[in-house]
């Protein structure tokens, strides 16, 4: 069985409610089990199941709760998707701002790409090491402990994060992040963490989510 943890942090970079209900409704279509909260969609999954996440917290929590099933982006699976109906972006250039929360993910930060070029975007890469496994960029979120119903929900993976939090600089963050803006170069930014894309915004940039670009055309 696959299932799809939608993301309740999707809104925060740039996500709206409809992206979420199209590719809900696209996924539902192809035999996808949609599920809500991470947290109370654990009991559902068996040995074998495939779980699709956008929210690296939802994949902290499903690979600390459910290591029997397979964790996977959703953009692994739509890349390899015969029938998704890819949008045409007439080869805008974007700056991709990957994200530190889904470093365990590789594959999915490959696939990113893919789909970004399937969509007719002019991917522009940050330079070394800005990208792939070697970011370390995550917005603020660094810099926060994870909340106490995050750590909750997944003691071990988020008690470890709590130890590696950042102490926030004596200017505050928002420094770090307008630092950043000579790195985005285009018009708009693409992010897949809203956490990253918040990061973004700080920066006085534009962020825009994969999702609400990969569900343009979709009804």
């Amino acid at each position: 069985m696959i299932y799809y943890l939608q993301s309740c942090s999707y809104p925060y970079a740039g996500g709206d409610e409809r992206s979420n209900e199209k590719i809900r409704d696209y996924l539902f279509s192809k035999g996808i089990f949609i599920c809500g909260c991470c947290h109370y969609s654990q009991g559902l999954f068996r040995e074998g199941d495939t779980v699709l996440m956008i929210c690296s917290n939802c994949a902290e929590v499903t690979l600390e709760n459910s290591p029997q099933v397979k964790v996977e982006g959703l953009y692994s699976y739509l890349a390899n998707d015969p029938d998704f109906p890819w949008p045409d972006y007439g080869g805008e250039e974007m700056v991709l701002q990957d994200s530190a929360g889904f470093w365990e993910f590789p594959q999915m930060m490959a696939d990113v790409r893919t789909c970004l070029t399937k969509m007719n975007i002019r991917v522009v890469e940050l330079p070394e090491p800005e990208r792939l496994a070697n970011c370390a960029f995550d917005g603020a979120k660094p810099y926060a402990p994870p909340s106490p119903r995050k750590r909750k929900m997944a003691p071990l993976r988020m008690g470890a994060a709590a130890k590696a939090v950042l102490p926030v600089p004596d200017g505050g963050i928002l420094p770090l992040m307008e630092a950043r803006a000579p790195l985005y170069t285009t018009d708009r930014v693409a992010v897949y963490s809203w956490s990253a894309g918040r990061g973004v915004e700080m920066a006085g940039k534009t962020a825009v989510h994969i999702l609400k670009l990969l569900t343009h055309d979709l009804p």
